[in-house]
């Protein structure tokens, strides 16, 4: 994809990206702030007393002693031996314990540390007041005596709980949270819209599509003469017979065609025959109102001579009777004959169903002398369009160029 239509595709799609990511911020900083619920930290510093220490000579030694014999004690909070009991206390599975409890040992003032987060300042404190008793529970079953007192003792607990810093939102933090939020889905919108967009909007699409030249844009109907005037110049031999069809049905090429002709019919050195070769909807032949034994007949072998109505100065052979089988009826040698014996028409228009969405316009195209794909701006994917043109020269039709129509489809009922 070039970068003129990146860009192109960008200031198309900045207003509601903008929009989109002003919605999304605004959510997000109110959500963020009215939902978002704080953390609480609980505290239990638990200080060891260590007997006999006194009778040591080296006030170091005993102090690493101490301490060394404390962190033994404390390390015993994220085993098994206090982890099982305390998840069953305090209603709690293990994983969601383990990954919440940290324990601080004891360095130099025999103060060791069990603290835990939650979201439930209850539960917060529940878990470190329990550790703490499991804790000196087992110092106490465990540890050995000197003299009449035991060699390590829990002396004194305290517990503290305090809401978690920066764990609850504030308006500052969560503007900002919004704002990057925001940010972000302002580019994914537009990166995404940029990369996926695959519709056909300027002529410059088209000529990045394909070498052929665009024969015309069409803005308004009286732009179909640009289109007229461009026909003689097309090599589609004598008469001229030229097929205006889209890629698919919904593009409206019908309108095209019928534009098409009635401006080279304006020209009154012009004979135009407009054929309604859809023989599937039918739409043009509804539109301009021609009744009677149709292209359907003619090909069936209903008739040997179809009826040419006449309307709008044009001559135009309608679809007839939609057939149960189109494309047999278009590959027959009839379709063929009938276009080389309209002798007395300078310049033969055939309108047909979408290329990509029946075979019925292939069939066509290779009975003509050009075929004119028609693309609807804002409508037409440009991978249906380079499709289109790899069939006609997968059957050997041959490819007079592109048309842009700027006009929007009308809706038609198509009997599918």
């Amino acid at each position: 994809m070039k970068l003129n239509r990146i860009l192109r595709s960008l200031r198309r799609n900045v207003v509601p990206a903008l929009v989109a990511g002003a919605v999304l911020g605004l959510l997000t900083t109110l959500g963020s702030y009215l939902l978002v619920k704080p953390t609480y930290t609980a505290s239990n510093q638990i200080l060891f007393q260590v007997a006999g220490m006194e009778k040591v000579q080296d006030p170091s030694l005993a102090t690493n002693y101490a301490t060394t014999l404390a962190s033994s004690y404390t390390s015993m909070v994220n085993q098994p031996v206090i982890t099982v009991p305390l998840a069953e206390t305090v209603k709690l599975g293990q994983p969601a314990l383990a990954a919440n409890l940290t324990v601080v040992s004891p360095r130099t003032n025999m103060l060791a540390t069990i603290s835990y987060k939650d979201a439930d300042e209850a539960k917060a404190t529940q878990v470190v007041t329990e550790a703490g008793k499991l804790l000196e529970q087992a110092v106490d079953q465990t540890t050995d005596k000197v003299g009449t007192q035991p060699r390590i003792s829990v002396v004194q607990q305290t517990v503290n709980t305090l809401e978690t810093p920066g764990s609850a939102p504030t308006p500052i933090s969560s503007l900002m949270k919004g704002a990057m939020v925001g940010l972000m889905t302002l580019i994914a919108w537009l990166l995404v819209r940029a990369l996926l967009d695959n519709k056909v909007r300027v002529a410059s699409d088209l000529s990045e599509l394909d070498d052929s030249s665009v024969l015309a844009e069409l803005h308004e109907p009286q732009d179909a003469a640009l289109l007229a005037r461009a026909i003689p110049f097309l090599q589609l031999g004598e008469p001229a017979r030229i097929l205006l069809a889209a890629a698919r049905d919904d593009d409206g090429a019908e309108a095209t065609a019928v534009a098409t002709a009635q401006a080279l019919a304006a020209d009154s050195r012009n004979r135009v025959l407009l054929v309604d070769a859809d023989l599937r909807h039918g739409l043009i032949t509804r539109q301009l109102g021609v009744s009677g034994p149709g292209l359907s007949e003619f090909l069936s072998g209903q008739t040997d001579v179809p009826e040419i109505s006449r309307t709008d100065g044009l001559s135009v052979l309608s679809s007839g009777a939609l057939p149960p089988n189109p494309a047999e009826l278009l590959s027959a040698d009839r379709f063929a004959t009938l276009l080389g014996q309209a002798g007395d028409h300078t310049h033969i228009v055939v309108a047909s169903s979408g290329l990509l969405d029946h075979s019925d316009a292939a069939l066509c195209a290779t009975a003509v002398g050009g075929t004119v794909l028609v693309t609807r701006a804002g409508s037409s994917r440009e991978s249906d369009v380079r499709e289109a043109v790899a069939l006609l020269d997968s059957v050997h039709a041959p490819f007079a160029g592109l048309v842009l129509d700027h006009q929007p489809a009308k809706v038609s009922s198509r009997r599918k």
